[in-house]
């Protein structure tokens, strides 16, 4: 008797083999492990737009509020400028602007 179901797909406990691998194919990939994977390496750049990025990429994740949390205090100790235009003469603040 065959255990293959009437629609004719393979019976649950038959490997199928995939013409073009010699029977031999690698399992897929963990997602967990590749989402851990990916905050450690963002966890070694530690920049904000780094943490942003996972987050965006990420949203339902946990790590992604941890990495929401880090961008922000990374942003909060960057050094904020005070004058977004520099100054021509080479002054370092409050320079006038060209006339």
């Amino acid at each position: 008797m065959d255990d293959a179901p009437a629609d004719g797909t393979p019976a649950p406990t038959k490997v199928r083999r995939l013409p073009g691998t010699g029977g031999i194919m690698t399992p897929p990939p963990d997602p967990e492990a590749a989402i851990r994977s990916e905050f450690t390496a963002v966890e070694q750049k530690d920049s904000a737009s780094a943490y942003d990025m996972f987050a965006r990429r990420h949203p339902g994740h946990p790590l992604a509020r941890e990495a929401k949390r880090r961008a922000t205090t990374l942003n909060a100790k960057a050094p904020r400028r005070l004058d977004p235009t520099p100054c021509l003469n080479g002054a370092s603040r409050k320079c006038d602007p060209p006339s």
